[in-house]
């Protein structure tokens, strides 16, 4: 199966185009997959695919620890990840709480780990725009060079291949 977001460095689908990935296609999307990628109101984000689920991320430019971030912004199951560096903060967070659904490829004689609904690429962008929307109610800051901040968001965050 081929769709045009595996293994993108750099993703070009629209949002409309982001909507209409189903879960067939993101069960069987490579690690690492990036769907979505971009800026709103000053603030880098993007929506990728994790082990078990899809992940999101933005960037704020202030340093702050996971409780502190949790505390700027309100998202799936609370921030998971704050690594501080470059430019400011990378917030992050994930969608394999208990009651999502896991997006693990069907492995025979294995049971499910969670059967709850498998979010979507659409949600993950949904939650970081409304992530900065809330970020930006209680602060006014922005990166001075937003491309800069945007390719530091990238490095800081870019998947690792899996040890088995």
């Amino acid at each position: 199966m081929s769709t045009p977001f595996y293994n993108a460095d750099y993703c070009s689908l629209t949002q409309k185009e982001i909507r209409k990935i189903t879960e067939t296609q993101l069960r069987y999307a490579d690690y690492g997959s990036v769907f979505v990628r971009g800026h709103a109101r000053g603030i880098p984000y993007y929506v990728g695919r994790g082990y078990a689920s899809i992940v999101a991320y933005i960037y704020i430019p202030e340093e702050v620890s996971e409780q502190v971030g949790d505390g700027l912004i309100s998202v799936h199951g609370g921030v998971t990840y704050a690594r501080a560096g470059g430019y400011g903060t990378v917030l992050g967070w994930d969608y394999a709480h208990s009651g999502d659904g896991m997006i693990l490829p069907d492995l025979p004689g294995m049971s499910p780990l969670h059967t709850g609904s498998v979010r979507l690429p659409a949600v993950g962008l949904e939650d970081c725009l409304e992530a900065v929307r809330e970020y930006r109610s209680h602060k006014t800051l922005v990166f001075s060079n937003l491309q800069d901040a945007c390719e530091e968001l990238w490095k800081m965050t870019k998947p690792t291949p899996l040890d088995f």
